[in-house]
């Protein structure tokens, strides 16, 4: 009989992702890529600081939500929605390779 808890790699699988088990959970898969200035002005003072140019999030709400952001522009460029995680994964990869070209990165890494 396995145990209730099988320790610390319950929210990780071996490739570094969330299981399904953390995005149940709440967690939120994000990568960000690049960066372009932001003025935060709801605190006082105001100030200048950085914000992601492009975002992608895998998250779970009853199905698989995989969104891809343009900070720059303020724009959801794409927001797909999947019944199983195999599935919203390799849209997740394939919306990371878009986001790097929209942030102007050219390496996987980034």
């Amino acid at each position: 009989m396995p145990p209730d808890n099988p320790g610390p790699n319950r929210m990780r699988d071996r490739k570094g992702r969330l299981t399904p088990y953390a995005l149940a959970c709440g967690y939120v898969e994000v990568a960000e890529y690049g960066r372009v200035p932001y003025r935060v002005t709801i605190a006082s003072p105001p100030f200048d600081t950085h914000a992601p140019h492009a975002s992608v999030t895998l998250a779970f709400g009853g199905c698989f939500h995989v969104r891809l952001v343009d900070n720059a522009t303020g724009q959801r460029v794409a927001w797909l929605v999947f019944n199983r995680l195999p599935d919203a994964r390799r849209a997740f990869t394939r919306l990371c390779t878009r986001a790097r070209k929209i942030a102007g990165v050219n390496h996987a890494n980034a």
